[in-house]
């Protein structure tokens, strides 16, 4: 289990410093006030409709949340697995070798969140990695944009 363990925390770690904020494990936390706090709090319709947007489409949708019962949906529709947010630290200043680059500079302190469901460890990881990677090329297209503004006459 260890070396599982320190794959995990190598994964995010490459995945440009990505770090779970809150992670909640739905199976084991349906008595949790915490989750359900986070769950009719934290989460706006937005982040709803892009993780469970087949619940969003529920006809019974606004009538759990306006209960504040969220939990009872999420258990009711099978949604067990694993709800993390994530947060991406801002990447600027890229440096480049050719079309690679070969540095660039990471602000902690502003971070980007982004909230995640997976069914399984594994599937977090994973989904983990390809959120850090789109917020990247995100953080990469903003930099080329400013450089560029900046090199024009």
């Amino acid at each position: 289990m260890k070396n599982y363990n320190n794959s995990v925390n190598e994964r995010i770690e490459q995945a440009h410093d990505a770090r779970i904020d809150k992670l909640f494990w739905i199976a084991a936390s349906t008595g949790s006030d915490e989750l359900a706090e986070f769950l009719n709090e934290d989460l706006d319709d937005e982040n709803w409709e892009e993780l469970f947007p087949e619940l969003v489409e529920n006809e019974n949708y606004e009538e759990y949340k306006e209960d504040g019962e969220l939990i009872t949906m999420l258990i009711d529709n099978d949604k067990l697995g694993f709800l993390a947010r994530v947060s991406i630290p801002r990447c600027y200043n890229f440096r480049y070798d050719g079309e690679n680059i070969s540095n660039y500079s990471s602000n902690q302190g502003h971070r980007r969140l982004r909230y995640i469901y997976a069914e399984s460890p594994e599937e977090l990881i994973t989904a983990i990695e390809i959120v850090a990677d789109e917020v990247f090329e995100d953080y990469k297209a903003i930099d080329l944009k400013e450089k560029s503004k900046q090199t024009k006459p």
